[in-house]
Parts: C-alpha cells; structure tokens; sequence
C-alpha cells in the first residue's frame, strides 16, 4: 500500500523488460493477484516482512532458479 515502493517497481520492471524483454519478472506481495493484474509480472504471495520459515525456503527456492535476484526497495 505504499505508493513510493509501486512507483520504484514500476521503474525497476520498466529497466528490465528494456534490457531483457521476455524476462520472467517475479516479485512478493501480501496481495499477490491484485499486484500481477497492476504490475503484469508474477508475485509470490507473501509479504516482504514474513519471518515464516517457510516462506523464506520457497523464497530460496525461487531465487536458486533465477538468474538474476534484486533485493531491495523503497
């Protein structure tokens, strides 16, 4: 719900699909299929503040599959 981290997504999805185009843009939310439907990239359901266990595995997981990670935002 915070506009400054949309708008500094926004940016970051607008530099990557100029430089790689069909990249495969993933991202966490805690409002993942509202945030694919505005953003158009896919989101991992799950807030960016999460101390579940679990949900920094399947973060590793995706990260491990990926050939590019950025961690950071507003």
């Amino acid at each position: 719900m915070n506009r400054g981290d949309r708008a500094i997504l926004v940016g970051m999805i607008a530099l990557l699909r100029r430089q790689w185009p069909d990249a495969e843009i993933t991202a966490l939310s805690g409002h993942a299929d509202r945030d694919a439907a505005w953003f158009g990239i896919r989101f991992l359901p799950q807030s960016p503040y999460s101390m579940n266990p679990w949900h920094w595995l399947r973060l590793a997981r995706e990260a491990r599959r990926s050939d590019l990670v950025l961690w950071g935002g507003g």
